[in-house]
């Protein structure tokens, strides 16, 4: 349904209207829309997700060059959040009103509000071009996951920061929790 026709596209500017044809009988462009979905569902039921146009490989050994990288950011993410997130909540919590709890707040606010791209190519453009701290790009060491990291975990480190928080605060003014501070 996008405008364009990938036929066209595969075969290049100067292609004749033959191959542009022969592309599409290959592909099964020439069929109507509806053949094509069931042949699409058919494949994807048996696994086979087709050839990448662009790479000319299977799309099944893409996705899986790419899944445990992908795992491993995410891994790095989580990591970020439960380890900056809950102690920050709690802090928060504790400290109620102070500027811990202020700082806190405003940290989990900004992690929230700001869009990951944006925090990406901020810490990008401070951790990668300034500071020359982190790579920008690539992949092998640990360095290259600090930042794509870090801003994918921005976003759950601040919810996870102010659920904690609430959360703590809810707890600590719990009928027992005055009993037991009244009792010493």
């Amino acid at each position: 349904f996008t405008p364009g026709d990938p036929a066209e596209i595969m075969a290049g500017l100067e292609a004749t209207p033959e191959t542009v044809a022969s592309i599409r009988a290959e592909l099964g462009l020439d069929k109507p829309i509806v053949t094509q979905f069931a042949i699409y569902l058919g494949d994807v039921l048996r696994g086979d997700l087709g050839r990448s146009y662009f790479l000319g490989r299977e799309v099944t050994e893409l996705i899986g060059e790419a899944l445990p990288r992908t795992a491993l950011l995410a891994l790095v993410a989580l990591v970020f959040t439960t380890l900056v997130a809950i102690p920050a909540g709690i802090l928060s919590a504790v400290r109620k009103d102070s500027w811990v709890d202020a700082a806190a707040r405003g940290t989990a606010l900004v992690g929230v509000s700001i869009p990951p791209f944006f925090a990406g190519l901020l810490a990008i453009l401070v951790f990668s071009y300034y500071v020359r701290w982190f790579p920008s790009f690539g992949s092998g060491t640990w360095k290259h996951l600090v930042l794509p990291g870090v801003t994918l975990g921005l976003f759950s480190t601040g919810l996870v920061m102010r659920l904690t928080r609430s959360t703590i605060l809810d707890v600590l003014n719990e009928d027992y929790i005055r009993t037991a501070r009244g009792k010493g």
